[in-house]
């Protein structure tokens, strides 16, 4: 996977930032910026060109096209469109290089992020993204340094995120499908099927699925009910939440399944798990 590294990226700043909303026909601009920009798709399809390679930048995916290269629009968006967009110049310029080429072990200002993808993290990234935005509209900033710390915050994330994909993996599991797993582990209380997930990834069905069990030993929808369990478990112990919402809050649209899952995974139900952390609490 490419990615852009830079060893001194901070201080970083924004030039611009904004949120563009297409109801359809989008085609962007053919143009050259001498600022990186960073793209976030909301909703709909970019269909955008850089480095001479064409992208379909989707929904939760991100693009960052560097500074002095040509980008441009190759096809018209179709019904709405929705992305965030973010201008921004670093200390040092930033380096395309491959993955394996990256230092483990980065210092406090390296800054790594890739080129294209996923982000793992959707809710957390769009906050990211929304917080800079917002930031750059308001005039009664007592200093841009707000602006520019939280477009710092928003590359130290995407950085973790492919720092945790590239070297925190397990041995054996390749980083595309370490970035399925915690993927699906931060996404899980959506509801997903095998369909969705693949789509994400725009892999086919049965490869991922395939690819999936043999790297890391067990099914895609194996691994998405168990991490669903591990959040409704967490939201069974703080004590206020019932079964049925717990069930919906993690993903399960039939509480029924969802009981005789727990069970399964768990070898006792929701409401004895609950009942546990309770008695434990008032004892």
């Amino acid at each position: 996977m490419d990615c852009f590294y830079c060893e001194r990226a901070f201080p970083a700043d924004c030039a611009l930032s904004g949120n563009l909303v297409s109801n359809d026909g989008f085609l962007h601009v053919r143009r050259r910026m001498g600022s990186n920009v960073l793209i976030y798709v909301l909703e709909g399809t970019l269909y955008i060109a850089g480095n001479g390679v064409r992208r379909e930048v989707k929904e939760g995916q991100l693009l960052l096209l560097p500074g002095g290269e040509e980008h441009y629009g190759y096809q018209s968006s179709e019904g709405r469109l929705s992305y965030f967009w973010i201008h921004f110049d670093t200390n040092e310029k930033l380096q395309r290089m491959g993955e394996r080429h990256l230092p483990e072990k980065p210092g406090e200002d390296a800054c790594i992020l890739p080129e294209y993808g996923n982000a793992c993290n959707r809710e957390r990234v769009s906050l990211l993204f929304r917080q800079v935005t917002q930031y750059s509209r308001r005039e009664d900033l007592y200093s841009g340094r707000i602006l520019n710390s939280a477009l710092e915050l928003l590359l130290m994330e995407l950085t973790q995120e492919f720092l945790e994909a590239a070297f925190g993996r397990k041995d054996g599991i390749s980083p595309s499908m370490y970035r399925v797993m915690k993927w699906v582990r931060n996404n899980c209380g959506r509801s997903l099927n095998r369909e969705m997930i693949a789509e994400t990834f725009q892999y086919n069905p049965d490869y991922l699925s395939m690819r999936f069990k043999k790297e890391t030993g067990i099914g895609l929808m194996s691994y998405l009910n168990r991490e669903r369990i591990s959040r409704a478990k967490a939201l069974l112990s703080c004590g206020n939440i019932s079964i049925k919402e717990a069930a919906y809050e993690s993903g399960f649209q039939d509480e029924k399944y969802f009981m005789r899952t727990f069970k399964r995974l768990e070898g006792i139900t929701p409401s004895q798990y609950k009942n546990t952390f309770y008695q434990h609490y008032i004892n």
